[in-house]
């Protein structure tokens, strides 16, 4: 009974330990939804954007916020683009929202972006959440890295 037990304990430790790939997870249409609607705004694209901008977000979606988030992208083509969360929230008869976080890579900056809607009944998309964070000098990997350097004796035998 005890043999079964500690190798039930030690498949999940395994299981548990294991990285998997959050693109496995990630739905195929909503990443490419969100995808394009990033890349609208380092092209430029400001009324595509606009257009599926929840009603009550347009006032405060203006071009002077669209260009800061286009220029803090930048023209040029990202070294990495890797999706970093995703998240979908359905309940009872509302929309399905989803909520998808990327991480974007260039020779001298980090940027993380975020895009949150949902798909209304008519079939149409509705964002109601749009983020372009500063840039970054290294990726969330580094930034949040375990690491045992310049720890003590006491931190390796914990």
């Amino acid at each position: 009974m005890i043999f079964k037990f500690l190798l039930v304990l030690t498949l999940f430790a395994i299981i548990g330990c294991s990285q998997m790939d959050i693109e496995t997870f990630a739905n195929k249409t909503e990443k490419n939804k969100a995808e394009k609607y990033i890349q609208n705004i380092i092209e430029g694209n400001f009324e595509e954007i606009r257009e599926v901008i929840e009603p009550s977000l347009k006032p405060k979606v203006t071009d002077k916020i669209l260009k800061q988030m286009s220029e803090l992208l930048g023209t040029e083509k990202p070294t990495e683009k890797s999706l970093i969360g995703y998240n979908v929230h359905t309940f009872d008869r509302e929309p399905t929202r989803y909520n998808l976080s990327y991480q974007y890579g260039y020779e001298d900056r980090w940027i993380l972006v975020n895009v949150a809607f949902r798909t209304l009944a008519n079939g149409k998309d509705e964002i109601f959440g749009l983020n372009v964070y500063n840039p970054m000098d290294q990726p969330l990997q580094e930034v949040h890295r375990f690491t045992l350097e310049g720890k003590g004796v006491r931190h390796y035998l914990f």
